[in-house]
């Protein structure tokens, strides 16, 4: 009996043996190479007179395209300017012709009220615009 529990002791402590952890090679970091800074100091190149002309060449058409984009602007501009004309001509229209003399809050509401269709100015008849006129017989 005794020698078993010796033995199971033994392989219990062979058990809990642990293994040596090897250890980790740590990488070396690379030194980052000192980058010179280039001077203003820089050598003159003489530039041929073909590569001046295609530079010039590329500057016109830079100008070109600048002075097309402007007037596409200012073309947008004077589109939205005659959108709000027209706008504001409508509302106006509208406004002289839907007054029709007194307003639904006056006190004359008490009175006959007579509907009637015209139409006014260029508009077509499509166009037509329900004037509601309030006849006061208030204090007659």
């Amino acid at each position: 009996m005794q020698e078993q529990q010796q033995q199971q002791r033994r392989k219990k402590k062979k058990k809990k043996k642990k293994k040596k952890k090897k250890k980790k090679k740590k990488k070396k970091k690379k030194k980052k190479k000192k980058v010179r800074r280039r001077t203003w100091k820089t050598k003159e190149t003489t530039i041929s007179p073909a590569t001046e002309e295609e530079e010039e060449e590329e500057e016109e058409e830079e100008e070109e395209e600048e002075e097309e984009e402007e007037e596409k602007k200012k073309k947008k501009k004077k589109k939205k300017k005659k959108k709000r004309r027209r706008r504001r001509r409508r509302k106006r229209r509208t406004r002289r012709t839907s007054g029709g003399g007194r307003t639904p809050a006056s006190p004359c509401n008490e009175g006959s009220s007579t509907t009637t269709t015209s139409t006014r100015g260029r508009s077509s008849p499509s166009e037509e615009e329900e004037i509601t006129e309030y006849v006061c017989n208030v204090g007659m």
